[in-house]
């Protein structure tokens, strides 16, 4: 339930301005990812059906990441005939698939460059579109965002997908005048009054360390 404040210690509110939201703490899921570690994920809701996605937090992007249910068909040969097949494992280790096609909310803007971690040479293209997102897993019900940008993943140079931190927009044009920048996630977190401000704090936790109070809080002195 969304929830305000008129009490921002340090902070002086701007004329006209009686109260603020509360700084929103989205909680860690239950278990561990990674091929690079273990670390704690969260879990976001995508598409029409709600569709529940593990990520990783990043500071460096500002879109959201979801494996595509297409990163974990793999062809099988059946006498003379190769049928796609689905796996499980895959679907488990990378956090759980989003297929666009099956939400009736998606819009596809075509493949475009992952260009997140470039600097390491993990180079790919993914399947990018709009559609909503919603915060935590059904019954936690965190805020949705509307029509956000969504790359999904069907390269495994990145294996799990991310919840972008970054507030920057996305450019799908050179041309910005013909067709402007798109706000990111948390940009239309804070312009539908979901948050604050578009600060952010986390706390990194991996598998074989004992962090009793891992969080991610968006918006607020300290404070995704």
């Amino acid at each position: 339930v969304q929830k305000n404040t008129t009490s921002v210690p340090g902070y002086r509110l701007r004329p006209g301005v009686s109260s603020v939201p509360v700084p929103l703490r989205v909680a860690p899921d239950q278990g561990w990812l990674g091929i690079d570690g273990q670390w704690n994920t969260f879990s976001l809701r995508l598409g029409s059906k709600q569709t529940v996605a593990q990520v990783l937090p990043s500071t460096a992007s500002q879109q959201i990441w979801a494996v595509n249910r297409k990163g974990c068909t793999y062809q099988s040969s059946n006498q003379s005939n190769a049928v796609e097949k689905f796996s499980q494992d895959c679907d488990k280790s990378r956090g759980y698939v989003f297929s666009p096609d099956e939400s009736s909310t998606w819009t596809s803007q075509g493949f475009y460059s992952l260009w997140v971690g470039g600097n390491f040479g993990l180079n790919a293209r993914g399947d990018y579109g709009y559609d909503n997102v919603g915060l935590g897993i059904p019954g936690e019900e965190g805020p949705t965002v509307e029509n956000t940008t969504i790359g999904t993943l069907i390269n495994t140079n990145f294996w799990v997908g991310h919840f972008g931190l970054h507030p920057k927009p996305t450019n799908f044009s050179k041309d910005m005048a013909a067709v402007p920048p798109v706000p990111s996630y948390m940009t239309r977190l804070f312009e539908q009054g979901s948050i604050p401000s578009l600060s952010f704090g986390y706390t990194a936790g991996v598998q074989y360390r004992k962090l009793p109070d891992i969080h991610l809080r968006c918006s607020g002195a300290n404070s995704c």
